[in-house]
């Protein structure tokens, strides 16, 4: 330990802090850098970097924010934007002629989205861990190009099996989307600066749908109108040409950064420094730890974020696949349960927006928002599917049954809240891998609620999304209590101990940089992290 040591300074900062630092605490069981075995090499580089940030004008930290924003956030606005509009696509081919072509009959149709849930769920532990041993931007720059690929195939497709077949491989090459962007957005942002960037991707679920659903709408009906080749097929093709495009783009432009070829050494550096104070490391890969993976297992939040992920995506999956249908089922032609779906994405695009806007302002509304966000989603089911199926009611439940959409901000927030508090780039890649297979789990179940012989109005469907919108609402005031009581408790064990406020942030900053996990146990392995309860 005593030859760690030599390798700094005497007059080094970040030394005197360290023990400082210990000699307050030394019957505490706070990890330190030389407990951890860091060669002298790895506390240079961490000092080097920490001396950086000190010399790091926020001039130049916004004019860096800046440059990084326009290489990084338009391919992840694009990617997010097709994967929605390509999981969609399934919605909008029932409507012109998928049934029918492919003689799918009773739950086949529904099945269709679970059995895609069902390959994100089995190759979610392996796109994980993949991403703790490739660069993320790679993989998913790679998978882009090839679900775009196998999406056109699914225009192809002519029977239930061979539907089946290829929409179990889009669901294992799509799963890397998400947990991929998570840790690509901690890379590069600020705590402070990383709801917006997420909230803005998150936005183009529907965003991206607004267009892509007008562009579907003519092709549809040109493909109809001609009667060659059923609109269907034409939308998958079209789709799939885009999504492999837009691969190839991200391909070039997306990166993490130590290999950003679109910046200079001296602006990598920068790009590290900025974000050393989030105390939770880099998105870069790291050996796996198994102690992390212990520490995954025995964190609250982990199951907080399971089962809030569950019970939200049982909506998720019913509305997704089914919202077409529930549009027709409103006396609207197919074409028409398009266009009238415009006003809901455009509704849910401002929503998610005005989050970001409001939580950017007033960090504390986060969870305010996540737990609010599924009430007007619950009345707007409830009132859907409990009016009368009579003419006079047709715009009453179509203009409520707009609202049902906002549900979807409260995974969003709670994705972005993930690296945030989740620290360890082993304990980062089990949270998630959980995390999204609870999201499978839910979308899984999700289709299969609404049955085919409940159709057009899909009463049972609706009253169970209702239910389960109210157990969110349960579950998320649950784990504010938790998160909230948590901190009291650590700041407390701080004071108890004598440590500063700088102390603690420096203590976050080395350990975040020594791939040492934030700790929920908090006081079984590290006391200097607390909860960013000014970002609930």
């Amino acid at each position: 330990m005593s030859s760690h040591k030599a390798s700094i300074s005497s007059h080094s900062p970040c030394e005197e802090s360290i023990k400082a630092f210990d000699e307050k605490a030394s019957q505490s069981v706070a990890v330190t850098a030389f407990e951890h075995g860091a060669t002298g090499t790895k506390l240079s580089k961490i000092e080097e970097v920490i001396e950086a940030e000190h010399q790091l004008t926020e001039q130049e930290s916004r004019r860096l924010r800046r440059k990084i924003d326009r290489y990084t956030v338009p391919c992840l606005l694009a990617i997010y934007g097709l994967q929605y509009a390509d999981k969609v696509s399934l919605a909008t081919g029932v409507l012109f002629g998928l049934k029918q072509d492919t003689h799918l009959k009773g739950q086949e149709y529904s099945w269709l989205t679970t059995i895609y849930y069902l390959g994100y769920f089995i190759f979610q532990p392996l796109m994980n861990y993949g991403m703790q041993r490739v660069d993320a931007a790679y993989v998913v720059s790679a998978m882009v190009v090839v679900w775009g690929i196998v999406l056109v195939t699914l225009g192809l497709c002519h029977s239930f099996a061979q539907l089946m077949a290829v929409r179990f491989i889009l669901g294992a090459l799509e799963g890397v989307v998400t947990p991929a962007f998570s840790l690509i957005v901690a890379s590069w942002y600020k705590r402070s600066e990383q709801n917006a960037r997420q909230l803005w991707y998150f936005a183009m679920n529907t965003g991206f749908s607004l267009w892509v659903s007008v562009v579907i709408y003519f092709v549809s009906k040109k493909a109809s109108d001609d009667g060659h080749i059923s609109g269907w097929r034409v939308i998958n093709f079209f789709l799939g040409g885009l999504t492999v495009f837009v691969g190839v783009l991200t391909g070039i432009f997306l990166r993490l950064p130590k290999n950003a070829w679109w910046l200079n050494e001296n602006e990598r550096k920068l790009a590290h420094a900025r974000i050393i104070d989030n105390g939770v490391g880099t998105g870069e890969t790291k050996e796996w730890k198994g102690d992390q993976v212990k520490d995954a297992l025995t964190d609250p939040n982990t199951y907080f974020i399971f089962f809030i992920n569950v019970t939200c995506c049982i909506p998720n999956g019913g509305i997704t696949t089914f919202q077409s249908l529930i549009y027709q089922s409103f006396s609207f032609t197919p074409l028409e349960s398009i266009l009238y779906q415009l006003p809901s994405f455009a509704l849910s695009f401002c929503w998610i927006l005005f989050a970001a806007f409001m939580i950017h302002k007033f960090p504390r509304l986060r969870f305010f928002f996540m737990c609010f966000t599924v009430i007007p989603a619950f009345v707007a089911v409830m009132t859907a599917g409990t009016l009368p199926h009579e003419p006079k009611y047709k715009w009453s439940r179509y203009g409520v049954y707009l609202m049902s959409i906002l549900y979807a901000l409260q995974s969003f927030l709670m994705w972005a809240l993930m690296p945030s508090i989740i620290g360890g780039r082993t304990k980062k890649t089990v949270v998630a891998t959980l995390c999204f297979m609870g999201y499978c789990v839910g979308n899984m179940i999700g289709p299969q609620v609404f049955r085919a012989s409940d159709a057009p109005r899909y009463i049972r469907g609706l009253i169970v999304v209702a239910s389960m919108l109210a157990l969110v609402f349960v579950l998320c005031i649950c784990w504010l209590i938790y998160l909230v009581t948590e901190n009291k408790r650590r700041r407390k064990v701080l004071a108890q101990m004598g440590v500063s406020e700088e102390e603690r942030l420096l203590k976050n900053k080395i350990n975040g940089e020594l791939d040492v996990a934030i700790n929920a146990v908090y006081g079984h392995q590290k006391r200097d992290f607390r909860l960013p309860d000014s970002r609930l």
